[in-house]
């Protein structure tokens, strides 16, 4: 999720003005946390991700979570005596992000993890985005300690932004093919304009060989390739009579592919490779 996909909807209500402040990430070079909270379905997650990400293209260190794989990854570091490694590994990222903070109740062991968590990274001027369904006064009463949560989130609260996002959920809203009066269309892949290989025909490290008929009728499917791989198993075209390049006969279900290739999206009919 980056800014540039954010789509906002009219009946959104939000400080736009800070919002625009926020992506400057002055707040994270002044060590600054930001408190994000709203309704379900609102964009926490959306915009504390997209903040993530600018600072990730400025070089910062960014860890982005869960509450609750967090703190069950804080309790499974406890048992095998690797809690304190894990707890410098947090203190020292740059931004930490806990979303979906307080959705359950934190118990005895949560409430600790989540006061040192905040006392570390206090200590060490480290910025915190939190997203969060509740309002801060409503964290207390989700643990099991009030004094040591009043510790933690005074130190969490005490320089920090708060972005406060309300509307209705975007999962409840239509999607275009349910929208009054769009009627979807298919599009068959092969019907699509299939790019090229992005390796230069000729190209060294040996040809794509094709395996022997394994009797399967595809229909023009689209393959992507997107990492080097050594083979892939792959669908072809509609019959054996067809042709690649005019050149030989596709009967084959099995690309072998001797060494890594980076490949663009292409049908298998209209592939070419060296021979």
């Amino acid at each position: 999720m980056r800014i540039e996909t954010w789509t906002e909807p009219a009946d959104l209500i939000y400080d736009r003005a800070a919002f625009a402040d926020l992506i400057s990430l002055r707040f994270l070079d002044a060590g600054h946390n930001l408190l994000v909270l709203g309704p379900v379905g609102v964009g926490k997650s959306h915009c504390a991700n997209a903040l993530g990400h600018i600072a990730v293209r400025r070089r910062h260190t960014v860890h982005m979570v869960r509450a609750e794989k967090l703190f069950t990854r804080l309790r499974a570091a406890r048992l095998d005596q690797t809690l304190e490694t894990e707890f410098r590994r947090l203190a020292r990222l740059d931004l930490l992000i806990i979303d979906d903070f307080a959705l359950k109740a934190l118990d005895p062991v949560t409430t600790n993890d989540f006061y040192e968590l905040a006392v570390e990274r206090h200590a060490r001027a480290a910025s915190t985005i939190v997203t969060s369904n509740r309002d801060p006064a409503e964290w207390l009463a989700m643990t099991s300690d009030q004094l040591l949560a009043q510790a933690a989130v005074d130190r969490l609260t005490g320089h920090a932004h708060t972005l406060i996002l309300d509307g209705p959920s975007y999962r409840q809203r239509p999607t275009p093919q349910h929208l009054p009066g769009l009627t979807p269309t298919a599009t068959e892949p092969h019907d699509q304009a299939a790019p090229q290989w992005s390796h230069p025909r000729g190209r060294t490290g040996g040809p794509i060989t094709l395996a022997s008929d394994i009797g399967a009728a595809a229909q023009g499917l689209l393959v992507r390739f997107e990492r080097p791989i050594a083979a892939v198993r792959v669908l072809i075209a509609r019959s054996s009579r067809d042709t690649v390049d005019g050149a030989l006969p596709i009967s084959a279900a099995v690309l072998r592919m001797p060494s890594p290739w980076w490949c663009r999206s292409v049908t298998v009919r209209s592939c070419s490779w060296d021979r």
